[in-house]
């Protein structure tokens, strides 16, 4: 079985939105994170799209899996509405496909995986910096259960792309 033209489409459309979803909502939660009168303290101020990327991906519900706060919970609605939105437009621009709109806008999945994998790496390996100043050497989260990063990302990179982009294909299908 092949890939024809349609499907390329198809899957470049939903890599596209998909990474555009994740940056976008990284850009959304800094501004939250200021707000929210330096949620994670000086950290915010001296790394802030490291910041800015795991708060995000926290956002993904992760309070449910691993015990954050559940005020935090509420605002999966962020990362969710994205995600519906762009697979909403996913489905919308390759409705000429035969494909069900639900599959189309979980498409987007393949731009959304890449970017959670590149992310989550550079939140647990990076440059030490402090809000003093800092010495450039690298500290690494290597003390991380592999099955807690491999089900943070499979979560937040697979699991809400194909269910939220998803639900957007299908509302996508439902209007036409």
């Amino acid at each position: 079985m092949s890939i024809g033209p349609s499907e390329r489409r198809l899957l470049a459309q939903g890599g596209i939105f998909g990474a555009l979803a994740f940056v976008a909502g990284v850009l959304l939660v800094f501004p939250i994170l200021l707000a929210a009168g330096g949620l994670l303290g000086a950290q915010t101020r001296a790394l802030p799209l490291v910041m800015a990327a795991f708060g995000y991906m926290v956002l993904h519900a992760w309070p449910v899996l691993y015990g954050f706060p559940p005020a935090m919970l509420a605002l999966a609605v962020v990362p969710a509405g994205l995600l519906t939105a762009v697979g909403y437009v996913t489905a919308r621009r390759t409705a000429a496909l035969e494909t069900p709109g639900r599959y189309r806008g979980a498409a987007v999945v393949v731009g959304y995986l890449p970017v959670t994998a590149i992310a989550f790496a550079y939140v647990l390996v990076r440059p030490r910096l402090s809000a003093a100043g800092g010495d450039g050497a690298v500290t690494t989260l290597a003390t991380l259960d592999p099955g807690f990063v491999v089900a943070s990302v499979g979560y937040t990179g697979i699991l809400f792309p194909v269910i939220f982009g998803g639900l957007g294909g299908f509302v996508a299908e439902r209007r036409d």
